[in-house]
């Protein structure tokens, strides 16, 4: 039987605000903490919505984004269902909160629903509506199942469990792809099959299309993939040419034993292109792929050139590709890494300073030029626990043509652990661990939690590694467009906000940008309360 709790605030929470020469910040009431695996942010500019799940619970905040008032709280509980959260977005003004089902062996049925939540009620507006069925059952999540959680955490992007649900870069359509399940156990006889649905706003089936792999599973290890807007799947892939589906590690080899390559998957078609992308003598470390305003798709990763293949993860610069929507190859560059940020690792371990690099996310100018934003993390087991890295920020700055203008390295040091034995999915996301970009007029800005002791450090020096669950300061590094000149910022402790909380379990994914210069992020104060507090970069 489904139960729901609401109230609605009527009166004001006090707000308490602090400046500082080049910031202030705000902090509402403490109002009740909910223990949630998954959270997710939205904002329509007046009001914040948060939606917090966990199974059978889910609770829908919603907060003035201005005054920082809690506006409503409405709590929903489904015990008899046992659901997997799979997504929570916002296409247009819509959000959608889709869970999925197995119905067990006897039916062998793989079901995705779907519920509406009215954002300016904060509640769900709709009853669970059956969206997919599959009669038989499909694997994990497409991204979660070809990026692994060695890789997938790098990218902080939360993947679904069954379902990887996404929306267009118009923001007019979603797309939800699954995978089906392998009917040959030996990868030599197994062919990847992906099934891609299109839906518009008001989910409204556009089209599905199912897509089989041109090479076995032995034949390619699949690195990254995109959903078009026009409709079109693109996967890039490492495919071998040899029969060991597994990439040389011996130092002394001198070339790769695959090649990269685009695949490009034609909506209501068996066409697939394919286009080989060169980079003759280099062995690719990592490659993500992106899609362009004006459709164009980009490739850019990290390469070793051979020269210290005894350190297999070591990168000697960036590779940057651009193809048309089909996938025909525009342009194609490798940038070494430039002297300046050579001499910022003097001070460091150069076997593994430039380890573990993967491009994130970028960001386009009105000129075309384009900033690429990597950061080094990395994944390793220790006794009882495992340990996730998130460690420097690399940013390279290319013009339309794809020529390099500045490379800047941002010096960071974190670490949080999660016990082997903790079943949440999520933990390796969660803790205070990564960065969170907001851009500040014509500077690029990088927030994190950082050491205590890395207050005054310089741009050479290796900085005191943070560990989630300890107290930090939040920084942030403003990098200038034009010229990649960098400066450092701190802001406050977490030791000391509104001068008498402690707070905890801060997390770039509990943070969302409001205005150009203004953002809000939640965190525990202890007490199982939660506060919010917003800051403005002046």
């Amino acid at each position: 039987m489904l139960k729901h709790l609401s109230f609605t605030c009527l009166f004001l929470f006090v707000t308490f605000c602090y400046s500082q020469k080049n910031y202030n910040y705000s902090v509402n009431k403490p109002y009740n903490s909910f223990e949630s695996y998954n959270r997710y942010y939205f904002n329509d500019d007046e009001d914040i919505l948060i939606v917090k799940a966990k199974k059978e619970s889910v609770v829908i905040q919603k907060f003035n984004a201005e005054t920082l008032v809690l506006i409503s709280e409405n709590k929903y509980e489904e015990p008899s269902l046992n659901y997997d959260i799979e997504n929570v977005v916002k296409v247009e003004n819509k959000i959608y909160f889709f869970y999925s089902l197995w119905t067990g062996r006897e039916t062998h049925l793989a079901q995705l629903y779907f519920r509406e939540i009215d954002i300016n009620s904060g509640t769900f507006i709709t009853k669970p509506k059956l969206l997919i069925e599959v009669d038989n059952k499909i694997t994990k999540s497409p991204r979660s199942n070809y990026i692994d959680d060695k890789d997938n955490f790098k990218t902080s992007v939360i993947t679904g469990f069954r379902f990887d649900i996404e929306v267009s870069s118009k923001n007019n359509e979603i797309f939800i792809i699954y995978r089906n399940y392998r009917e040959h156990k030996k990868d030599t006889e197994s062919w990847d099959t992906l099934v891609l649905n299109s839906f518009d706003v008001n989910l409204k089936r556009n089209f599905v299309n199912t897509f089989k792999m041109p090479y076995s599973e032995r034949k390619m290890k699949t690195l990254n993939y995109n959903v078009h807007s026009n409709g079109n799947l693109q996967i890039l892939a490492k495919v071998f040419t040899d029969d060991s589906g597994k990439e040389i590690k011996e130092s002394d080899a001198t070339q790769a034993n695959y090649y990269l390559e685009l695949l490009t998957f034609i909506k209501d078609s068996d066409v697939i292109q394919k286009s080989q992308i060169a980079f003759p003598n280099t062995f690719i470390n990592s490659a993500t792929l992106f899609e362009l305003s004006n459709g164009n798709l980009l490739c850019a990763g990290y390469y070793n050139n051979g020269s210290s293949r005894k350190y297999l993860n070591h990168s000697d610069g960036m590779f940057v590709a651009k193809t048309t929507p089909l996938g025909e190859i525009i342009h194609a560059s490798e940038y070494n890494f430039p002297k300046n940020i050579l001499e910022q690792n003097e001070k460091h371990n150069k076997k593994k300073e430039f380890e573990d690099i993967v491009v994130k996310s970028f960001q386009e100018n009105e000129d075309g030029s384009l900033l690429l934003i990597a950061e080094q993390s990395r994944k390793y087991n220790v006794e009882n626990s495992i340990a996730f890295e998130y460690n420097d920020i690399y940013l390279t700055k290319i013009n339309s043509e794809t020529q390099l203008l500045w490379m800047q390295k941002i010096p960071k040091g974190q670490v949080g652990f999660v016990y082997k034995s903790d079943n949440n999915p999520f933990n390796l996301l969660l803790g205070e661990m990564s960065y969170h970009y907001f851009k500040l007029k014509e500077d690029h800005c990088f927030l994190f939690l950082d050491h205590l002791k890395n207050l005054k450090i310089d741009a050479t020096d290796k900085p005191k590694v943070f560990k989630n669950g300890k107290s930090g300061y939040f920084t942030y590094y403003k990098i200038n467009d034009i010229s990649g000149e960098a400066s450092k910022h701190n802001l406050f402790s977490t030791e000391d906000v509104h001068g008498e909380y402690d707070v905890k379990d801060f997390s770039t994914n509990r943070l969302i940008t409001v205005y150009d210069n203004q953002f809000i992020m939640e965190v525990n104060k202890k007490k199982k309360e939660d506060v919010l507090i917003k800051v403005e970069i002046k």
